[in-house]
């Protein structure tokens, strides 16, 4: 089931978190797609972008904002796996999954490189001219943390906000839904949280921790929203739910070394 948002009537003034750069290598065949992806084409309209690896909370966090009146457009209400819905929206979902599978890959076996083709561009511009024309759009995917530099091609005006969640209780998760193996599981997580600290280091921008408590973590919301321009949310009427952490456990014993190296890491530039 998808549901649709109905946009306010005009965009915030919200704090830059992020500046768009340039992809780090390009594969020789998609120059000309390249060149006509160039930052000069770029569409107008802000968009809010969650950053974080699968069953780290990037659904509460997107339906927080929501919730504060960030737009999201069509989106997932419910799915069996969130009974709150992971609130992606589809459009973005199957381009992704296309970026992902064109590049001989998944969201569980990520490409090294991943390049957009012309068609990509078109349909993420497609979707900038739908929902962002209005007000700040917003979108969620575990997967943008593999494809994002496309999109930073797209549009001059993107903000992001990450979280992340203890390896253990990540890979713990994704065993549980998936039956993906532990060691695997461990490595996927490194991946994408690299990534995640990856894009830190080129522009910071809020990222909170989804293993705080409950209370922690509604300050912590109210502290990024208004930052964004958006309205506070009330502490009644918290999207938090107990049951979007099925586990928890932010235990380092056992972990190998580089999880735990990424994790601290991500403690570190988390908000105070």
């Amino acid at each position: 089931m998808t549901k649709t948002d109905t946009p306010g009537s005009r965009a915030p003034d919200l704090q830059s978190f992020s500046d768009p750069v340039e992809a780090a290598a390009r594969m020789p065949s998609l120059a000309e797609d390249e060149r006509r992806a160039d930052i000069g084409h770029t569409l107008r309209g802000t968009v809010v972008c969650v950053l974080g690896m699968h069953r780290s909370g990037t659904s509460y966090l997107i339906g927080s904002l929501q919730k504060s009146g960030l737009f999201l457009g069509t989106h997932f209400d419910w799915n069996p796996y969130n009974q709150r819905g992971n609130r992606e929206n589809p459009e973005v979902f199957t381009l992704h999954e296309d970026l992902l599978a064109s590049n001989g890959g998944s969201w569980e076996n990520p490409p090294e490189v991943v390049t957009w083709a012309s068609y990509h561009f078109d349909r993420a511009r497609a979707l900038l001219s739908k929902y962002a024309g209005d007000g700040p759009w917003g979108f969620k995917d575990p997967r943008t943390l593999l494809i994002l530099s496309g999109w930073k091609r797209v549009t001059n005006d993107i903000r992001f906000v990450g979280i992340f969640r203890s390896p253990i209780a990540v890979a713990h998760s994704l065993h549980l839904r998936n039956g993906t193996p532990l060691e695997r599981a461990m490595r996927l997580w490194n991946h994408y949280n690299r990534l995640l600290l990856d894009e830190y280091e080129r522009q910071p921008f809020p990222v909170i921790c989804f293993d705080w408590h409950e209370d922690v973590l509604h300050e912590k919301i109210n502290t990024i929203v208004t930052a964004l321009g958006l309205r506070a949310i009330d502490r009644n009427n918290r999207f938090f739910a107990s049951d979007l952490r099925h586990y928890h456990d932010s235990a380092e014993n056992h972990l190998p070394e580089e999880s735990i190296a990424i994790y601290r890491r991500l403690q570190s530039i988390s908000l105070r």
